[in-house]
């Protein structure tokens, strides 16, 4: 949060102090992340999970396995803790791993219509955890809004659930118990939270969150490379297959791309998008219709967007905008809105649902509506910084053309 003080004040004495604290709490976490004792106790655990592989789930290797490995990317090609490090990184990339969390919902799985149409809810919540909300997206906690967001998703009654900002592993399974009699199938804690011996990779998960009322095949959650994020964020996609009694019928990439727009995050966002590419284009050339949501980050008739729309069909071309920054209501207006709303409001398009273009298959309909759940005129109330986006698919059962 001392990082982020010039978001709340232009003082220059708070913001030199801020800057000093800063630096020294960043001193302490050299101190821990690079304590050799504490790797040591690490070490020692990890190897009993290679005696014993039961004593994690898939999960929690997962997570073992990144903490092992900031180790084994971090410290100095000399340290003893370094090869120790690989060694173990290597022998736990044996064992099943999962970056997700799959949780079964109390919901029976849903037959999927004669006229194959299929709604999906895309949506960036803003779930940090603490207070950060309120500094990052101007909006309550999650724990003061999270009530209202499940009885807003469950209103919606869309078939699938593509969630974003669900940093918060406490949020995302509050959000599983609320929904659970709605879903069948529920895809939490996507991406570990980053944590470890590196202390330039400690932050944040990639906050997604899927719920889904039909089946699904093949979740998977790639991570972007360090050339397609920064260390400090766990953002990537995440993939599952749609199914229809046994068949494949379309692929849902969901993601949130590197906020920003400074060239270094337009190079990563085209990085992020690239790789997304690649995995989508291995479903198209089976004929398989393809999908992409998420909160790009990239601006709506922008040259970033021009690039993107190449690949991509957007569903949303109306007016409405999708995204609006709250936090001057509560730090420069003081929480009044005749002064929030005297700033200047600085709305964006960085929302989307995509389809993905090809030669190999076509869709029968798709149209994107949006859900103002961001009240300007009483910023207390919003559900999110983000409105919703509900799309619905009429899936064409097209022959695949040749």
């Amino acid at each position: 949060m001392l990082t982020f003080t010039f978001l709340i004040t232009e003082d220059p004495i708070v913001q030199n102090a801020a800057k000093q604290e800063t630096e020294a709490m960043r001193l302490q976490l050299d101190k821990v992340c690079f304590d050799a004792d504490a790797f040591n106790v690490c070490l020692e655990f990890a190897n009993q999970v290679l005696l014993t592989p039961s004593l994690l789930s898939p999960y929690e290797k997962y997570w073992l396995y990144t903490l092992i490995a900031s180790a084994a990317e971090a410290w100095p090609k000399s340290s003893p803790s370094k090869q120790k490090a690989i060694a173990v990184q290597n022998a736990l990339v044996k064992y099943a791993m999962v970056p997700f969390t799959y949780m079964r919902g109390d919901a029976e799985e849903k037959l999927f219509p004669q006229d194959s149409r299929v709604s999906i809810l895309n949506w960036n919540v803003c779930f940090f955890n603490h207070n950060l909300s309120m500094l990052f997206g101007g909006v309550l906690p999650w724990k003061d809004r999270i009530g209202s967001v499940a009885q807003q998703l469950q209103n919606t009654q869309v078939d699938v659930i593509c969630l974003q900002e669900v940093f918060s592993l406490e949020a995302g399974l509050a959000l599983y118990n609320l929904l659970k009699k709605n879903y069948a199938h529920f895809y939490l804690n996507i991406g570990p939270k980053l944590c470890g011996f590196d202390p330039s990779a400690l932050g944040i998960p990639s906050g997604l969150f899927v719920a889904s009322k039909y089946p699904l095949k093949d979740p998977h959650f790639q991570a972007f490379n360090h050339q397609e994020t920064p260390k400090n964020r766990g953002y990537g996609f995440f993939t599952i297959d749609l199914m229809d009694r046994g068949d494949v019928v379309a692929r849902i990439a969901s993601t949130h791309l590197q906020p920003g727009q400074t060239e270094e995050d337009k190079n990563y966002r085209k990085a992020q998008i690239n790789a997304i590419l690649t995995n989508l284009r291995t479903k198209d050339i089976l004929g398989i219709p393809c999908f992409l949501c998420g909160d790009l980050n990239l601006e709506r008739g922008g040259e970033e967007y021009k690039k993107l729309v190449q690949n991509f069909v957007n569903s949303d071309l109306g007016s409405n905008w999708t995204c609006c920054e709250l936090r001057n209501y509560w730090w420069k207006a003081g929480q009044d809105v005749k002064r929030f709303i005297a700033f200047g409001l600085d709305v964006e398009w960085i929302d989307y649902f995509l389809h993905l273009k090809s030669g190999m298959q076509s869709i029968g309909s798709m149209t994107t509506t949006v859900i103002p759940v961001n009240h300007l005129k009483d910023p207390k109330s919003s559900l999110s910084d983000h409105q919703i986006l509900i799309t619905v698919l009429k899936l064409s059962k097209n022959e695949v053309e040749p």
